[in-house]
């Protein structure tokens, strides 16, 4: 599957259909969402994954399959080189119509890599989740709370949100890197506590609004896509999610950290000036 291309025109009008004010939510509703034609799209960039992804894919089949929505998985090869399209594979031949690839071949960023796959999704709701699984699965349940109070909602995964059932292991340099980059957002996304978990739920029509405002290629996209949700009037929760480090991270404390200030900047400066285009609400 090749990627697709973006409109010319980033001006967009949204009904007004919720409360811009942030919601925490901290407690569990398992079972299924109470929203109608509820299906799932779950997205997974990938670069140089090649050992990491095949226990998530089988993670992931695992719970799906036996889900009674429809689902598929997106995984979006980003130039790898160390054989990672190959071993998407095997899940591809046991799951011809559930997971599928998308590809261009070279390198272009975490950011790209979710944009073409958001842009390729074909079910209701799609889930952002990251290649090394961190956070199960299985926790997309925890979102349906806040499904349930406004199914239009932009649900994100937490990890710096205290909840009663929830267990996390986190290297230091991580909570080191997350504080950081909590620093760097207060101007852009003033209200989230953690913007960069790799967990998020978007209805499939927002995100593909999203990623054809989306400027940024690399790992700040995530911060992108708060603050045109906030900036759009869409209403953004956050929820305590489960997560466990894996090794084999792709961000680096001192160079990313620096990335980000200034993707953070490019961010705040277009915003004001205009340059994602004008927003309209009903």
């Amino acid at each position: 599957m090749q990627p697709t291309s973006l409109p010319e025109n980033k001006s967009i009008t949204l009904a007004n259909d919720f409360s811009t004010t942030p919601i925490v939510i901290e407690g569990n509703l398992h079972g299924m969402p109470i929203v109608a034609d509820f299906s799932l799209s779950v997205i997974i960039p990938a670069y140089n994954e090649a050992e990491r992804l095949p226990p998530t894919l089988a993670d992931c089949v695992a719970y799906l399959s036996q889900q009674p929505y429809p689902w598929e998985i997106l995984v979006v090869d980003d130039g790898s080189t160390d054989g990672t399209l190959a071993s998407v594979l095997p899940f591809q031949q046991a799951y011809p119509d559930n997971v599928k690839t998308v590809t261009y071949g070279k390198n272009k960023g975490k950011g790209y890599a979710v944009q073409q796959g958001i842009l390729a999704a074909q079910q209701g709701y799609c889930l952002l989740y990251d290649a090394d699984a961190a956070v199960p699965l299985g926790d997309v349940e925890r979102f349906f709370s806040a499904l349930v109070a406004n199914p239009h909602a932009v649900v994100i995964g937490s990890r710096n949100i205290s909840a009663p059932d929830i267990e996390r292991r986190v290297k230091w340099y991580r909570k080191l890197i997350g504080r950081c980059f909590n620093l760097l957002l207060g101007q852009v996304t003033p209200t989230i506590v953690d913007t960069q978990c790799g967990f998020k739920l978007i209805p499939t029509a927002k995100a593909q609004q999203l990623a054809t405002l989306q400027q940024e290629n690399g790992f700040a996209f995530d911060v992108e896509y708060i603050h045109l949700s906030q900036q759009l009037g869409w209403q953004v929760v956050e929820c305590a999610v489960n997560w466990h480090h894996v090794p084999g991270s792709k961000v680096h404390l001192m160079k990313d950290s620096w990335r980000m200030f200034l993707s953070v900047q490019r961010i705040g400066k277009r915003s004001a000036s205009g340059e994602y285009g004008s927003f309209h609400t009903d």
